[in-house]
């Protein structure tokens, strides 16, 4: 195939899956193998004959890295690689990657999960780091992902190993929170924080970067970390929370467009808003616990709180 031919830019989390999926590296006797490859097992061949002999005798059965200096090594294996209809080897030349279609096939089986059912389910793309969606619109915590959500557990389809977890079924794409998601909702969120903080009972708090919310305000939160400052920390989560932007020197000018399309909103919080935000009071962990337990109680008796996801 063309893609074999042409030189590959690799990062280094595309040597290590090459790698973690290879069998066998074979060597052109002198070539350089890359580092992040020594630790595979090598079949050193000392003439290009031998080195093609190989590949024909392992690539049907094992997935092969092929290292080679010389131009007819280095020709020959192209040829070769150029009659492949699948189980591509990846081959390293002169210090160039030509790595295009065996790194294709092994992202697709990358990608390929089982549950304890024998399902599979297939990794279409990143939502957060350590966080995926589904082909089918699912939500996936890789492995050391811990959330407050549960699931079930899932393995590796290629390697059987741990993988992680599938969140239950109503943490999906569908239900996961939209740009246009209301700000009742945002204040379910942050309250949903304020639980998962006090769960805790330590000095962390979310990282925002690494926080995911869902319809009805249940946070899925990754990553928690130390501030240095812990009020400014927790203003600065709770402003992105409320209004998907940084506080800036003109906190009004964020605000208004998300209040403005507000409904049902106590008037103790808007003040509240307005105190902290706009007027610049502090406002310590313990204090903003206070403003959301009283617009819980405040929800509950205008009837709205129905949905929410405080706890």
């Amino acid at each position: 195939m063309d893609e074999n031919i042409r030189p590959s830019a690799l990062s280094r989390d595309d040597e290590r899956l090459l790698v973690k999926y290879a069998d066998t590296i074979i060597t052109e006797d002198g070539a350089q193998v890359p580092a992040a490859a020594e630790v595979l097992a090598q079949i050193i061949c000392s003439t290009p004959p031998e080195l093609v002999e190989n590949i024909y005798k392992l690539q049907p059965t094992k997935r092969l890295i092929v290292v080679t200096h010389s131009t007819m090594a280095t020709d020959l294996a192209n040829v070769l690689a150029r009659s492949l209809t699948e189980n591509y080897f990846a081959l390293y030349a002169g210090g160039n990657w030509y790595a295009d279609a065996a790194l294709e096939e092994i992202r697709s089986l990358n990608s390929k999960l089982i549950d304890d059912a024998g399902n599979e389910i297939s990794i279409a793309e990143e939502l957060i780091p350590g966080i995926f969606a589904s082909a089918d619109g699912r939500i996936l915590a890789s492995e050391g992902m811990l959330t407050e959500l549960g699931g079930e557990k899932l393995r590796s389809k290629h390697f059987q190993d741990n993988w992680g977890t599938l969140l239950p079924a109503q943490y999906n794409m569908d239900t996961l929170a939209k740009e246009d998601i209301t700000f009742k909702t945002r204040t379910f969120a942050v309250a949903n924080l304020i639980k998962q903080i006090q769960k805790r009972g330590d000095d962390t708090l979310p990282v925002p970067e690494r926080t995911l919310v869902f319809g009805a305000g249940h946070c899925l939160v990754t990553e928690w970390e130390t501030p240095r400052d812990k009020d400014a920390a927790l203003r600065r989560l709770i402003f992105l929370t409320l209004f998907s932007a940084e506080e800036r020197g003109d906190a009004l000018a964020s605000m208004l467009p998300v209040l403005a399309e507000a409904d049902t909103l106590p008037e103790a919080f808007l003040a509240d808003l307005e105190r902290i935000f706009v007027n610049g009071a502090p406002c310590s962990f313990r204090k903003w616990s206070n403003i959301i337990d009283r617009l819980i109680l405040d929800y509950e008796e205008l009837g709205v709180l129905k949905g929410g996801a405080a706890e």
